[in-house]
């Protein structure tokens, strides 16, 4: 994973992860959890939480996706992405 989503200090370009869950509901809203080890030369001296967001394009329809990547002074990592496309966003009905 690349290290514009973990925010990793120390020059670290990316973590090797596995994708421990992927769900979607029937709303179309979704999440993914990535876990990994950082490489003992850039972990954090304490817990380090880093939020960001991406964005893909498949089949050519855009995802975004806020991003949490929780870094444990042991090196464990965690990074979970949440899209919520149809999101609680009120909408102003025009009278």
């Amino acid at each position: 994973m690349s290290n514009v989503l973990l925010g990793l200090p120390g020059g670290i370009s990316c973590v090797d992860m596995t994708q421990e869950k992927f769900m979607v509901t029937p709303s179309g809203n979704s999440t993914a959890v990535w876990t990994g080890t950082v490489p003992a030369a850039s972990r954090p001296a304490k817990r380090l939480v880093f939020n960001s967001t991406y964005q893909e394009t498949v089949n050519g329809v855009t995802r975004n996706y806020n991003t949490v990547a929780v870094t444990e002074p042991s090196g464990e990592i965690k990074l979970t992405l949440t899209a919520k496309p149809n999101g609680k966003d009120k909408k102003v009905k025009s009278k």
